[in-house]
């Protein structure tokens, strides 16, 4: 009777974390019709500069690389100059797209093709800082749930210090806003090769307009990822600052078996290895363990019996 029980309760912890779990994945679908909706806007934008670039240095809707490398003179390099200095006055409170955009700039000697990339470098960065915002907000939601669910009841509410370090906290050594640079940094990369490409081959601009369409869409898909699986870590990370508030040493995961489930968290689930909550770290000791992991941790049953035990006697 008492390992029926006791099964129980635990099959109670891990209906628990499934349930906050399927509540983030609910809440990912918001976010990701977000995400969509940015990234269509600003792949719009650069697909406009293009069509502008064009227009302005080609007859035929095509341009040749010789064409795009000639030096920018007079009323255009003065334009640059002007463009270069006024991004860089609005990026002034964003180090990483200051340092980009310096990167960038070359105050002679400039291309009509650094001027694109200028250009390009510059409406990434602004719409990183758009992905960054939807993303810290997402991050300190899915901890406040997690936080205030994952003991039943209504748990005080995290502070902003608090809040702060479980969704700074590194995955894979980089943290969600040096993950979003990441992403962005090779989308931009990703289009430069795009331009390189047509205007060597000599594309038509709808060519290219249409590649530069598909990169979007291979960053938005990366940063659904991402998403995903930081939501996972955060769910986690909030999960262990409460069992540790409540006096627990050790946790167990829980892995969602189902036809998706990764070899790892089958291995995982196999294992069924008891942590110590002093040990915690994302990736290796506890989940996400991979990207799009959706596995969990929960109490450890012996410790949770043990307590219960004592505070009866």
């Amino acid at each position: 009777m008492a390992k029926r029980t006791a099964k129980k309760h635990d099959d109670y912890w891990r209906d628990r974390a499934e349930d906050i779990m399927r509540y983030i994945d609910s809440t990912d679908i918001n976010v990701f019709e977000e995400l969509q909706k940015i990234y269509i806007e600003h792949s719009a934008e650069v697909q406009r500069d293009l069509f502008a670039f064009v227009t302005k240095y080609a007859d035929d809707n095509k341009i040749s690389y010789s064409d795009a490398l000639q030096r920018l003179r007079g009323v255009d390099l003065s334009d640059y100059q002007a463009n270069a200095e006024k991004y860089r006055k609005q990026a002034e409170k964003d180090p990483e797209l200051l340092k980009r955009l310096n990167e960038q700039y070359a105050s002679s000697k400039v291309t009509r093709f650094d001027a694109l990339n200028l250009e390009m470098t510059y409406k990434i960065g602004v719409m990183q800082g758009i992905i960054k915002k939807s993303f810290e907000n997402y991050l300190k939601s899915t901890a406040k749930y997690a936080y205030r669910k994952i003991m039943g009841g209504n748990a005080g509410a995290l502070n902003e210090p608090a809040l702060k370090e479980l969704i700074s906290t590194p995955f894979n050594g980089y943290n969600y806003s040096e993950q979003i640079w990441g992403n962005t940094d090779n989308l931009a990369k990703d289009l430069r090769e795009v331009l390189k490409r047509g205007f060597i081959r000599g594309d038509d601009v709808r060519s290219m307009a249409s590649e530069i369409a598909k990169k979007y869409n291979v960053a938005r898909s990366r940063a659904q990822t991402l998403i995903r699986t930081d939501g996972t870590a955060i769910v986690n990370r909030s999960a262990i600052k409460r069992y540790e508030e409540t006096g627990l040493e050790f946790y167990r995961i829980s892995v969602h078996m189902d036809n998706r489930t990764s070899q790892i968290c089958k291995r995982i689930n196999r294992e069924n290895k008891r942590y110590r909550i002093d040990e915690f770290e994302t990736g290796v000791t506890a989940p996400p363990f991979h990207y799009n992991c959706r596995s969990a941790v929960i109490p450890d049953e012996d410790e949770l019996n043990k307590k219960s035990e004592i505070n009866k006697t």
